[in-house]
């Protein structure tokens, strides 16, 4: 069967040629951006250059040799407290250290140790299961087209690009994983098709039932009245599709009105006791005193607390170039604007990657953003002060 063959080809073509190549240099990058981060942070002063594992690591043009590192325990201090950890555990052993109930505090208030250490492990476990399936394609030489296996190495390996906390240089060279991930989800879908029962044999070409002359004339001529009812019906669709994204704004907005409104009220208890006093007072007339003595009035001071800001987990330089990206097309699709007009256009988003932009304010500073945002100005202004604008600077403080 071709269909199952592609899979197992198109697997297999993440682990070898120029894919390998790729996936390897993003490793060794993130391996020396993570031992720069433990040093600038106090968590370690250990050199990892004197760790055998480490130069191999780094000096190797063979991703199995990389293994080693992933088995190496390296020397850590947290406020004086010395703990060993190996990398695909690392944010683990800082938990113990740190101590369970410290660590989820931090971890949900977003505090920059906790979350890279988190990123960080997160990838050196992709990257040895990635070493792994390097070993399998090595030595497991017969077909293998399981749908399961196949998505586990494309998944492992599109991981390992979008939990990378450093920018991918060449963002050009990601086609290479894009086109292998098409070649394999193609062959998934033709071996995973529902309208196949595989338990049964297909019909010979011989037993194929036929078409006559009419029965074709017939069918050709309901297709072309079907795609003459979807032309003539497409505008009104578009018409009514933005109708309806208008809609959803208006209840995000609704609802950000409503929150606003209810933490007003949060805080002013008083109005509300006030409020129950009052209901009380006209519901004492239906009521009996005996129980209405047996009412303990609430303290609503103490009950009523400010809503807790939710928590939005930061975001990798790939992960953000992505919620950029379908911004950039939300803004065209609301606002009609052209390309260079756009908020998140292609060379902000570049800029943003490589000049590790923060901010609004640090935005503006750019001197390529600041000259194309006072050449366009009059629609710049509008996207800006948008709910697209709020969250397209809202992507910028969650860098990592």
């Amino acid at each position: 069967m071709k269909e199952t063959l592609e899979i197992d080809k198109a697997w297999r073509s993440f682990l070898n040629g120029s894919s390998i190549i790729l996936l390897r240099g993003i490793i060794q990058d993130t391996l020396e951006s993570f031992f720069t981060f433990v040093v600038k942070e106090g968590l370690s002063s250990q050199n990892p250059s004197t760790v055998p594992a480490y130069r191999t690591a780094q000096e190797t043009q063979d991703l199995q040799r990389l293994s080693g590192v992933y088995t190496q325990e390296f020397q850590f201090n947290y406020k004086g407290q010395n703990f060993s950890a190996k990398l695909p555990s690392f944010s683990h052993s800082l938990r113990r250290t740190i101590g369970n109930e410290n660590y989820n505090s931090r971890l949900d208030s977003g505090e920059k140790i906790v979350i890279l250490s988190n990123s960080y492990t997160n990838f050196f476990i992709a990257a040895r299961q990635l070493g792994f399936y390097r070993n399998d394609d090595a030595h497991k030489k017969y077909k293998i087209n399981d749908t399961g296996y196949a998505l586990g190495v494309a998944s492992t390996a599109l991981q390992i690009v979008e939990l990378s906390p450093i920018e991918v240089r060449n963002q050009q060279s990601l086609s290479i994983l894009k086109d292998n991930l098409g070649s394999l989800l193609k062959g998934i879908l033709k071996k995973e098709d529902p309208s196949l029962n595989i338990m049964e044999d297909e019909l010979e070409e011989e037993q194929k039932p036929s078409q006559n002359i009419d029965e074709v004339n017939e069918e050709s001529n309901r297709l072309e009245s079907l795609l003459t009812f979807f032309e003539e019906g497409k505008e009104d669709i578009l018409e009514k599709a933005d109708k309806f994204e208008a809609l959803i704004d208006k209840i995000n907005e609704n609802i950000i009105t409503m929150r606003n409104e209810y933490q007003v009220i949060v805080k002013k208890p008083s109005e509300l006791n006030n409020s129950r006093k009052r209901l009380e007072k006209t519901e004492s007339k239906s009521i009996s005193s005996e129980v209405e003595e047996s009412i303990e009035p609430i303290d609503m001071e103490n009950n009523l607390s400010p809503m807790k800001e939710e928590f939005e987990s930061p975001l990798t330089p790939q992960q953000a170039l992505y919620e950029m990206l379908l911004l950039q097309k939300a803004m065209k699709r609301k606002f009609k604007c052209k390309n260079w007009e756009n908020l998140a256009q292609g060379p902000f988003r570049e800029l943003i990657i490589k000049e590790k932009i923060k901010n609004k304010e640090e935005f503006f500073k750019n001197q390529f953003i600041r000259n194309r945002y006072n050449e366009n100005k009059h629609v710049m202004d509008e996207l800006i002060e948008s709910k697209l604008g709020e969250e397209f600077f809202g992507i910028l403080s969650r860098l990592i």
